[in-house]
């Protein structure tokens, strides 16, 4: 079912309404990666287009087992990672692998807003309040809300060498130093409202604000 994939991150394009098999729906999620696959979501389900040479596009419906609206995916080889507001899904094949943030299934601390995958391949997953990594079978959570004292949410984050930049509701930019396992608040730009952050492998920053437009910081 997921094969061929490569290695890399899934951006949220936009939100917009289409009608779709003959009923109007709000997605969710439109993202791609590479130039091989086009995913797009709503809150029935998540479902994989691929281009022909004609540029038309053929339905795969990835996985019944993935419920909840998504709102990120990552790709490394043929592992598709897919975050929801329910948790974490990890399709492996035709294996599908659940993960919570939370061990309560139902509380909102399980709702994934944003997922990185560095140049080591660790996993980096943003929920409300919590940073998480995966690497090697390791799981490790960051309480970033109270650590931080966080007045609004974690909804995107990127990663620059041995540091993961997290784009906040209300908090600005707060950088996590991989190594020492510290936290802290990032250069100002003159708006704490963060709406998306990415890289270009170059050692820089891009910031989209809600507020005072894009900015690019050579980190």
């Amino acid at each position: 079912m997921l094969k061929g994939f490569k290695r890399g991150n899934i951006r949220r394009l936009s939100r917009l309404a289409l009608t779709w098999g003959g009923i109007l729906s709000t997605i969710a999620f439109l993202g791609l990666i590479a130039t091989q696959y086009f995913w797009i979501s709503n809150a029935l389900r998540l479902s994989r287009y691929q281009f022909d040479h004609r540029l038309t596009l053929c339905l795969n419906e990835v996985s019944e087992e993935i419920n909840g609206n998504v709102s990120a995916l990552a790709a490394d080889g043929k592992k598709l990672y897919v975050g929801s507001d329910k948790g974490l899904y990890v399709l492996n094949g035709d294996k599908v692998k659940r993960f919570l943030i939370s061990s309560n299934a139902l509380s909102g601390e399980n709702k994934i807003n944003d997922i990185f995958i560095d140049k080591q391949k660790r996993v980096w997953i943003a929920s409300d309040k919590w940073l998480t990594m995966m690497s090697k079978g390791v799981i490790k959570n960051i309480d970033v809300g109270n650590k931080m004292q966080m007045l609004g949410n974690i909804h995107c984050l990127t990663s620059i060498g041995e540091s993961v930049f997290m784009g906040s509701s209300n908090d600005g930019i707060i950088k996590y130093d991989i190594r020492s396992g510290q936290l802290s608040k990032y250069i100002s730009v003159d708006c704490n409202i963060i709406s998306e952050l990415s890289t270009d492998g170059r050692n820089n920053l891009y910031v989209a604000t809600d507020g005072t437009g894009a900015q690019v910081i050579s980190v």
